[in-house]
């Protein structure tokens, strides 16, 4: 019997022993496809394959993750994506996520995403780029 026999209801039940962390059968695809579009996991699964997706990691642990887009970078967070789809995806009620945040969450429990640990103050100075917050006053 497959690790990925049961469908879970969300993306964190995945990291749970559901999904195999160094591969996606085709039973983990389906149960995918379940909770998003068969679009968004096929453009999610490109990103990783392509390994477009870096998590960035502070000393204090705290993390996210940076996704190269067609034309620029997205920063995505557990529950946000700066792209524009995000916005307009939740605007219209159309899915949950957009796929930086689906490829974000699947890179984070299989091989396929890179890391990189920087100091506090880098952590911070890539967020505020990433956020287009490098103007605003402090």
């Amino acid at each position: 019997m497959s690790s990925c026999s049961m469908v879970p209801p969300s993306l964190h039940e995945v990291g749970q022993g559901w999904l195999p962390r160094d591969d996606l059968d085709d039973e983990c695809l389906r149960g995918l496809c379940t909770l998003y579009s068969k679009p968004t996991c096929i453009a999610a699964l490109d990103l990783i394959d392509r390994r477009k997706i870096k998590q960035v990691i502070a000393p204090s642990g705290r993390s996210f993750y940076v996704v190269q887009g067609k034309e620029e970078q997205y920063l995505c967070l557990r529950h946000y994506c700066s792209c524009q789809g995000f916005a307009r995806t939740l605007a219209n009620r159309e899915e949950a996520t957009c796929k930086h945040c689906v490829a974000a969450r699947v890179a984070q429990l299989v091989t396929g995403g890179m890391s990189e640990t920087v100091s506090e103050q880098e952590f911070t100075l890539r967020l505020i780029r990433l956020l287009g917050a490098e103007n605003l006053p402090l």
